[in-house]
């Protein structure tokens, strides 16, 4: 076995070893090596009293920036301090909503007046009673939101008490419109005193309008009394005329007509037929005096018959053509009605004839029930009546305020329809006496 015996020592040889680099002993260094270590050292040094610099000087910062946080703490906790005691001590109920109209907040008086809770936050305002959303209060909030105008109302609840309630806009960071705020103050006192203040001036109104009442009252008597007494004197003048120089018109006359058969010449004779004539004429004048003064037959016949009388005198005078349309039912009138409603279609029918330019007019008289209505027509070029009231004193409009005033005062009423080139009809309304319905009409 020589082969296995040389195998055997060639796997047992030892291998040759490398050289083995040996570090030196601790605590030994070399030269260059201390100086790079101390280097480091010092390196290390000063960056770590470097940091430490920096790390003071940050926590210097640090605990200034926490002084300041401290006090802005502090400012915001006195500030919410004040808010919430402010918003206590108010007494206008105040609620913010936001744009879906949910409730964001609200003042404490909010829970004393239309009972909502701490809860409620989060809620539509839809949720609650019409008391706090009804009133259009939606709408008007959404106007606000659209238009950005504050909008207000006076609401009353079922307390009775009255609120003025106002809705602005709510504004956010950066002036965002984040929803409305809506307000409700207490006006029940302020309205109880305006509403009391309006009485005492309503009735101190209504105390003086009865005054004037009573005053106008007054002067319309005054104005009738002075018409009855100027229609007593004209009745007394005509008498006067009649009896007097009536009487003694027919004497001259009677003497003048005695002296026919006793003239010695012709030229007495044509002088005596002159006088004759002149005495003719005077004591005609006269009695158509005495009846334009009081005509006899408005107080032995009534109305009706002296409107004939008149009608005819405004023909033969002025050329007027007067028709007249009566429909024959009894008009018992006493006499001051009877003698202004005369007076009132005489003084129509004249300024009908003086300022109208017409051809022809109509005096219409009608029973109606209680009352009569007399009418002046006429076909003339009519007139402005506010324009002629604001034209000078002594107009034919300031003329018929006075005839309106007399005709007011025996109970009556007056209309008045004309238009320029379209005629003027004139209505007077007066009611019958049945005291005087055996009298004369």
């Amino acid at each position: 076995m020589p082969k296995r015996a040389a195998t055997s020592k060639a796997v047992g040889a030892k291998k040759p070893r490398k050289p083995v680099k040996r570090r030196p002993a601790p605590g030994v260094h070399t030269g260059a090596q201390n100086r790079a270590t101390k280097d480091d050292l010092q390196s290390n040094i000063e960056r770590m009293e470097a940091s430490n610099e920096e790390l003071q000087s940050l926590n210097q910062e640090l605990s200034t920036v926490n002084q300041q946080l401290q006090g802005k703490v502090v400012e915001l906790e006195t500030t919410n301090a004040d808010l919430k005691n402010l918003l206590a001590s108010s007494e206008v109920s105040t609620i913010c909503l936001d744009r879906g109209f949910h409730i964001r907040w609200f003042t404490p008086a909010m829970k004393k007046v239309f009972n909502v809770m701490d809860s409620d936050v989060g809620r539509p305002i839809s949720d609650f009673a019409a008391a706090l959303s009804g009133d259009a209060l939606l709408d008007q909030a959404a106007a606000v939101l659209e238009k950005l105008a504050p909008q207000q109302r006076d609401l009353q609840l079922e307390d009775g008490h009255w609120y003025l309630r106002r809705i602005v806009p709510y504004r956010g960071d950066d002036e965002r419109i984040d929803g409305v705020v809506v307000t409700f103050v207490d006006i029940t006192e302020a309205r109880l005193t305006a509403e009391t203040a309006v009485a005492a001036q309503r009735k101190a109104n209504e105390s003086l309008e009865q005054k004037v009442r009573e005053r106008t009252m007054q002067l319309r008597a005054l104005a009738v009394e002075l018409s009855l007494a100027e229609e007593r004197e004209r009745r007394s003048l005509a008498q006067d005329l009649h009896d007097d120089l009536g009487q003694v018109l027919a004497i001259v006359k009677h003497k003048l007509t005695a002296l026919h058969g006793r003239e010695r010449s012709s030229g007495l004779k044509g002088e005596l037929k002159t006088i004759e004539d002149l005495v003719d004429r005077a004591n005609k004048s006269m009695r158509t005096l005495a009846f334009q003064l009081s005509p006899p037959v408005l107080h032995t016949l009534g109305l009706i018959p002296a409107l004939e009388w008149l009608t005819e005198e405004m023909e033969r005078v002025y050329g007027l053509k007067v028709r007249l349309s009566d429909d024959g039912a009894p008009k018992p009138l006493d006499e001051p009605s009877r003698t202004t409603l005369f007076r009132a279609a005489r003084e129509l029918l004249i300024n009908v004839a003086k300022h109208a330019g017409a051809r022809m007019a109509e005096v219409t008289s009608l029973r109606s029930d209680s009352s009569l209505t007399l009418a002046v027509h006429d076909d003339g070029g009519g007139f402005d009546y506010q324009k002629a009231l604001d034209t000078a004193p002594g107009s034919r409009g300031l003329g018929l305020v006075s005839m309106r005033e007399r005709i007011e005062f025996i109970g009556g009423e007056m209309h008045i329809d004309s238009r320029p080139n379209e005629g003027t009809t004139i209505t007077l309304i007066a009611p019958l006496s049945d005291a005087a319905a055996g009298g004369a009409t």
